[in-house]
């Protein structure tokens, strides 16, 4: 049985952000909240956080991958669901046997360490389940630039190798042509998505359901397309915040440089007595 899962990360080039913050979790807080804070942290350092995490230029547009499935691939989908996780994946696949998977993502999802059934691994749970033959794991070209996930990909053969034959591409270039996709599962990711790249997750959803939903269409969590995009922050307010602290950082920078440079020999005083105290403890001779 062929399939498709889509992750919408894979459009949301992300650099080196990845190494920058308190990490990605799957809730309320990492969806919304965490991305005025990323926002107003950039501004910080005099950086404009939508450029650090951007669409990525050198891969078919999300609003032109269904047509390119359709009209220059000749792909055939029969159903379709949307989420926001790629989680319900699991749920949506957890039916089918013998999957030959076309994965198109930022990340593997066949496990990073021992834990529960969750986003990151519902893909390691169903080959363990021996439900999949193959799998083609397609990664963005911008994961070429940064950090390479599958540099530790020979954990994953050395876990899963002997259960599931995995190709991995780099580019959309390389999606086969000529298949008749059974299911095609899409998830937005907002933990790892910023809400200003929403507008082109929306329409890449809303295209598939218009092409692929004539034998049925799912949406999980939410009950609706517009409940899903929801999500609003204020970012032209966070930046403003960001340049404030930033400008309120240097001041005091240069107050307490002015400060050195008015009283040297105070500073040097206190530092010679600081330095002049030995903290190590007297030796005591033996009799």
């Amino acid at each position: 049985m062929n399939l498709l899962s889509i992750d919408f990360d894979f459009w949301a080039e992300t650099g080196e952000f990845e190494l920058l913050d308190w990490g990605f979790r799957e809730a309320k807080f990492w969806l919304e909240d965490i991305w005025s804070i990323r926002a107003i942290d950039a501004a910080c350092q005099g950086k404009d956080i939508r450029e650090r995490c951007k669409l990525a230029a050198d891969e078919i547009a999300p609003d032109l991958l269904v047509r390119h499935l359709v009209k220059e691939l000749k792909c055939k989908v029969r159903r379709v669901a949307l989420a926001e996780s790629h989680l319900s994946a699991y749920n949506y696949f957890s039916g089918c046997k013998d999957i030959n998977l076309v994965h198109i993502d930022a990340h593997h999802d066949m496990g990073y360490e021992p834990r529960e059934l969750n986003c990151d691994n519902w893909l390691e749970h169903l080959i363990n389940e021996d439900r999949v033959r193959s799998v083609t794991l397609i990664y963005p070209k911008w994961r070429l630039r940064t950090i390479n996930e599958w540099d530790d990909g020979h954990k994953v053969l050395d876990r899963l190798g002997d259960r599931v034959k995995i190709e991995v591409h780099y580019g959309l270039e390389h999606l086969p042509p000529k298949i008749s996709y059974e299911k095609a599962f899409i998830c937005r990711s907002g933990a790892w998505v910023p809400p200003w790249l929403d507008s082109e997750c929306r329409s890449l959803m809303v295209l598939a359901l218009m092409q692929f939903s004539g034998r049925g269409a799912t949406i999980f969590t939410y009950r609706s397309i517009e409940e899903m995009f929801k999500r609003k922050v204020d970012f032209d307010q966070a930046i403003a915040q960001g340049k404030q602290l930033r400008v309120q950082m240097e001041t005091l920078r240069v107050q307490a440089k002015e400060k050195l440079h008015a009283n040297p020999n105070r500073h040097r005083s206190a530092a010679s007595a600081e330095g002049g105290v030995s903290q190590r403890p007297q030796s005591v001779s033996q009799p």
